[in-house]
């Protein structure tokens, strides 16, 4: 679905980043890229709607996330490591981080 719809033709840590993108456009997260290359991505969100839901358990928010990641990996047939390495705004940091990586 992913592929088409957004006309995704390499299958890399970019094309993650962008379905990433789209899904937090329908989700109302906002956040900014500040590594994109084809092998690795981080990005930092600054505003998510379920964080407030789930402040003080970064957990469910890392459960979560790793699901939306293998779906996401899943529809383009794509394998690759997916971390979020300390901040999250469920625990009241600044910003949320994770890092998607290929294998």
């Amino acid at each position: 679905m992913y592929v088409k719809k957004l006309k995704i033709r390499e299958k890399d840590a970019r094309a993650v980043a962008e379905i990433i993108d789209y899904t937090d456009d329908l989700y109302g997260t906002q956040g900014e890229w500040v590594e994109l290359t084809p092998n690795r991505a981080v990005k930092h969100e600054k505003i998510c709607l379920m964080a407030k839901e789930l402040y003080h358990t970064p957990e469910a928010c890392n459960r979560i996330m790793k699901t939306h990641m293998q779906g996401i990996c899943a529809s383009i047939d794509l394998r690759l490591k997916f971390l979020m390495p300390g901040k999250c705004l469920a625990r009241k940091d600044e910003i949320c981080e994770f890092v998607i990586e290929l294998n």
